[in-house]
């Protein structure tokens, strides 16, 4: 779903919350995030999720219901020589996670879990033109991150997360002017790092509620437009990224 709408630079239509941005490139410290988490992440979850513990632990599964927004920042440049434009294409929805994992208990005040999560989005970014139809969305992602908590008493505790995740996304553009018009039907799937933060309430020993934030950032993806007649007129390099506010429960034992 879209919320905003603006006249795309180029194009004759609407275009839902598509603003002109500066062209850039991913920044250093998007880099070195992606590589912590997946170089050092997996190895870390693996010992947490299969090593024996000399500390107290437990074994969670649990739901979150989120507002999600995707976000996707497609670089344009053309074979032609113009100037490349970049834009910003948003698209919010409702998402559905199923969640579980291993928490340990490493104090009284600290633990650390390791979680596994699989959430389904609904969140589209469309626009139509008189000749072309547009589509960006992302259906599914999954991540296994590190919860480290802070019980600040009996009850309630604040944590983080940082992990990694694996997204799919989808870009597609149809049109009914092949010949001057181009066209493209792209799927990939992206490996990139999660960061959060959130607070907890136990509401018994095994049941508790939870309200996050988190955000997740992904590698560019590159393709090219084409004409009908397969020549190549744009080519595109698309950074994507996913805010989530959720709030969700979790059953221990």
């Amino acid at each position: 779903m879209c919320r905003h709408q603006r006249p795309r630079v180029h194009h004759e239509a609407r275009h839902c919350r598509r603003t002109p941005a500066a062209v850039r490139g991913t920044t250093g410290a998007e880099r070195h995030l992606g590589r912590a988490a997946r170089r050092v992440l997996p190895l870390t979850l693996l010992a947490l999720f299969v090593l024996p513990s000399a500390h107290a632990d437990r074994w969670f599964i649990g739901a979150e219901l989120t507002g999600s927004e995707v976000t996707f920042e497609p670089t344009v440049r053309f074979t032609s020589g113009r100037a490349p434009n970049r834009f910003e294409d948003v698209a919010d929805g409702l998402g559905l996670s199923i969640l579980g994992g291993r928490k340990i208990d490493l104090t009284p005040q600290w633990s650390v879990s390791a979680q596994g999560r699989f959430s389904y989005l609904d969140a589209q970014w469309t626009t139509t033109t008189p000749r072309s139809y547009i589509k960006y969305d992302m259906p599914y992602n999954f991540a296994l991150s590190l919860l480290p908590e802070y019980r600040l008493s009996q009850a309630f505790s604040v944590f983080g997360e940082l992990g990694g995740t694996v997204g799919e996304f989808n870009y597609l553009k149809r049109t009914s002017a092949p010949q001057s018009v181009t066209a493209y039907n792209e799927s990939t799937t992206a490996l990139g790092y999660v960061l959060g933060l959130g607070m907890r309430y136990a509401l018994t020993p095994q049941l508790d509620i939870h309200a996050t934030y988190r955000y997740a950032g992904y590698p560019s993806y590159q393709f090219v437009g084409r004409l009908g007649n397969g020549e190549v007129r744009e080519l595109f390099e698309i950074d994507q990224s996913t805010q989530d506010i959720g709030v969700g429960m979790r059953w221990s034992w």
